[in-house]
């Protein structure tokens, strides 16, 4: 399995996606600063794994900005965007200025985000990655979190059971294909997250609550706290290829 050789954290990745995702009813849930400390130690176990160069996907979302503002100013960012007034490229650059990243852009298109993504990380000598994959499962980052007719824990189940082939599968691959090395450090925190409430990470005008919280604690900026999800499918486009409400007003 492709993600057996690029996927090194968490090293129990496959048991953890055999987990339940609701909400253990007896769990006490987290504050924003005891998630924080949670993931900080991920943050930092998974660099400690991963083989040298390490750099941090950055799409400047509030995912990846979290984990860029906790691996701290000596781990490098990197992005790729379609054109410079690309969202991601806009707010990651955002991002590097608030928090003194070392940050490069490389700037493809191309309709293959994850190959796209891995191979600029392995042509700029990097080895190892931290990625924010899996966070929008289990903390309601979709619109269907909010938008779907089903009942909320159907949604999250739902979209649970489908992470490996839409999106660890992909990411594996194109990391096995690049040689790069894989670290996803909100995937190791699932018997955290089974703590939070379902309210607590989504509601019909807000998702992702508790980590946008987590967010704004470290300082994160709250354009890139607010800003629309465009997910990285969309990475491999220039701004003005972009549907009218995920481009970056000109």
């Amino acid at each position: 399995m492709a993600a057996a050789e690029s996927i090194l954290y968490p090293e129990d990745w496959h048991q953890r996606l055999q987990e339940p995702i609701l909400p253990d009813e007896d769990g006490i849930p987290p504050s924003p600063g005891d998630l924080a400390v949670f993931l900080r130690e991920a943050v930092a176990a998974a660099l400690g794994i991963l083989p040298q160069p390490v750099c941090v996907a950055l799409s400047g979302g509030l995912d990846s900005t979290i984990l860029a503002v906790l691996a701290g100013p000596d781990v490098p960012a990197l992005t790729i965007g379609g054109s410079e007034d690309h969202p991601d490229v806009v707010h990651a650059r955002q991002a590097a200025t608030a928090f003194n990243l070392h940050h490069d852009v490389v700037f493809l298109l191309g309709k293959n985000p994850y190959d796209l993504l891995f191979q600029a990380m392995a042509d700029h000598g990097f080895s190892g990655a931290l990625c924010g994959d899996t966070v929008d499962e289990f903390m309601g980052g979709y619109r269907t979190h909010q938008e779907s007719p089903g009942t909320l824990p159907e949604v999250f189940q739902e979209e649970w059971e489908v992470l490996y082939p839409r999106h660890i599968e992909p990411l594996s691959v194109a990391a096995t294909h690049a040689g790069m090395k894989v670290a996803l450090p909100y995937l190791s925190l699932t018997t955290i997250i089974r703590r939070i409430p379902l309210d607590l990470r989504v509601s019909p005008y807000e998702r992702k609550i508790l980590l946008r919280q987590v967010a704004r604690e470290l300082g994160v900026p709250e354009e890139i706290i607010r800003r629309k999800k465009v997910g990285l499918y969309s990475a491999g486009y220039s701004n003005e290829q972009l549907p009218a409400w995920m481009r970056t007003p000109s």
